[in-house]
């Protein structure tokens, strides 16, 4: 299933990274500005990181799923209701 990123107010970075054992890998970095919409890949321990995470709104499958509760993220630990 389909997972986005949204930015709801300011403009804000959102930096996401892959650790493979041995290292971390930056898979996105950049700052998204209000509506704009990152879809996040389907991989296993991907983390997303924020300065501001309640400006950031969760879609699964095309559904509002709320917003990040942390700055760091575990991807397959999206709040999903």
């Amino acid at each position: 299933m389909s997972q986005y990123l949204t930015g709801r107010g300011s403009r804000l970075w959102v930096i996401s990274c892959l650790d493979r054992g041995g290292g971390t890998t930056v898979v996105f970095a950049r700052e998204l500005a209000a509506g704009e919409a990152w879809r996040a890949p389907a991989s296993s321990g991907l983390t997303i990181e924020v300065g501001n995470p309640t400006s950031v709104e969760i879609y699964v499958g095309g559904l509002a799923r709320g917003v990040l509760l942390s700055p760091a993220t575990a991807l397959g630990r999206l709040p999903i209701k």
